[in-house]
């Protein structure tokens, strides 16, 4: 575990945690943003409502429980709109109720919001506890760059999510529609389009308490799906049909021999996901259309 970071941060950065996930995680989570003198919002889906999970409750921990699963999109957004009447927060760091925030990130992150008042999104890398890394280009993130960042590696002022009014709730995790995946990179579409910029740095953000990424194959087609969708909507198409079949090549030339051969059913589930995204017209797909 790593040291307590300047207590500053705590008036200034709250991590969001939508909870649908297995519980021993979610509380790892929170003990180590807790840990690192960060704020703590967990908004909970499901019948059951679990808040002794919280353990030592203080006024930077705060608990929202939404008997109805709709997805982490709305879980987040119900945690923004929640955030309006908290009025101690400057910058909020997405997470999921698997993911913990790494210290270094915390602070170097802070110091360029500090520095560059026109930075909207700070990002980094996601680690698993195997040691695999998901990361993009550090520097400032453009176009296409906005589909390989993953949400629990943001950093975004909650003005920012304010005014773009959260996240489109027809993407992501749990959400009701095909498409399981794609929230994230919409958000920062948005961002741009309004005129905000996104900065990618070189260190990891967030650590994945999963062993590696495990997908069921219906899972997995709605990821593929969620890509192609959000490809299609900020006008990525071709970039988009370019990648298709990129999961399939990837595993054969690069996972193959690290990796179960049951991986490869779910890798085609991806590509297959992708390519059905790309031919299903958007008027079949009830996709709510957040940009101004």
């Amino acid at each position: 575990m790593t040291a307590k970071t300047d207590s500053r941060n705590k008036k200034n950065l709250i991590a969001l945690i939508p909870t649908i996930g297995e519980r021993q995680n979610v509380i790892d989570v929170i003990l180590e943003c807790k840990h690192l003198g960060l704020g703590v919002l967990i908004i909970h889906q499901g019948a059951s409502n679990f808040e002794e999970i919280l353990l030592e409750r203080d006024s930077d921990t705060h608990f929202i429980h939404v008997k109805e699963k709709e997805g982490v999109s709305k879980a987040r957004n119900i945690g923004i709109e929640y955030l309006k009447n908290v009025c101690d927060y400057e910058y909020v760091m997405i997470l999921n109720d698997c993911t913990i925030p790494n210290l270094e990130f915390i602070e170097q992150a802070l110091m360029v919001f500090r520095n560059h008042h026109d930075l909207d999104v700070i990002c980094g890398a996601c680690q698993f506890k195997s040691g695999q890394v998901a990361k993009s280009k550090s520097g400032e993130v453009r176009g296409w760059g906005f589909m390989g960042i993953l949400e629990p590696t943001m950093m975004i002022r909650l003005s920012t999510l304010q005014m773009l009014k959260g996240f489109d709730e027809t993407l992501g995790t749990g959400s009701k529609s095909r498409a399981q995946s794609g929230e994230g990179a919409d958000l920062l579409f948005r961002v741009s389009k309004n005129g905000g910029r996104v900065l990618n740095l070189n260190v990891v953000a967030s650590i994945d308490l999963r062993h590696s990424p495990s997908h069921s194959m219906k899972k997995d087609f709605g990821y593929g799906f969620g890509f192609s969708t959000v490809g299609k909507r900020h006008k990525m198409r071709f970039h988009t049909t370019l990648r298709v079949f990129t999961p399939i090549l990837r595993y054969l030339f690069l996972e193959r021999l690290a990796t179960s051969p049951d991986r490869f059913l779910n890798t085609c589930a991806v590509s297959l996901g992708r390519a059905v995204g790309l031919l299903v017209p958007p008027k079949l797909v009830r996709f709510k259309d957040n940009l101004k």
